[in-house]
């Protein structure tokens, strides 16, 4: 059976990450896809971050991943942690509400706060990465290459 192709028009930022056995330590990782050349033109792996959750680390991803995409692209954030989909697609109602949700503040503010700023000069879409076909492969990759660096970091 021939391969399926995707006709891709906008570049794609997936963002993902990988916490450490050591409690309160992980490290993000992020891939562009430039549909121009129809590769994956850039990664990169952040440092060891001391945080207490996995989602603060991929918001992180996404953080680094948007402000080195020029502004006016059209963009689609592929993310794996449900709750930085969930609030990424509700950003305008967040900002509007003060980026509170049922009277109280939301984690990470400072954070979200940023990613507005970003998809604010940008074309933006965000969808959660599909456990199959080349959602999947891509984000093995990119946890491998966090296990790797990981394992760098540790060995220092």
């Amino acid at each position: 059976m021939p391969r399926r192709t995707i006709n891709r028009t906008r570049t794609e930022l997936y963002v993902t990450s990988k916490m450490l056995m050591k409690p309160g330590q992980g490290v993000y990782v992020w891939k562009r896809f430039n549909p121009v050349t129809a590769s994956y033109d850039h990664i990169e792996v952040g440092q060891v971050t001391a945080t207490r959750s996995d989602h603060c680390l991929q918001l992180l991803g996404l953080v680094h991943a948007l402000e080195r995409v020029e502004e006016g692209t059209a963009v689609t954030c592929v993310v794996a942690h449900r709750v930085v989909l969930r609030q990424a697609q509700d950003l305008a109602t967040l900002e509007r509400n003060g980026f509170r949700r049922n009277g109280k503040t939301i984690a990470n503010i400072d954070l979200w706060r940023e990613v507005a700023r970003l998809v604010s000069t940008r074309s933006v879409g965000f969808r959660h990465a599909s456990r199959r076909g080349e959602d999947r492969r891509v984000m093995s990759e990119m946890v491998e290459r966090a296990n790797h660096a990981l394992d760098t970091s540790n060995a220092q």
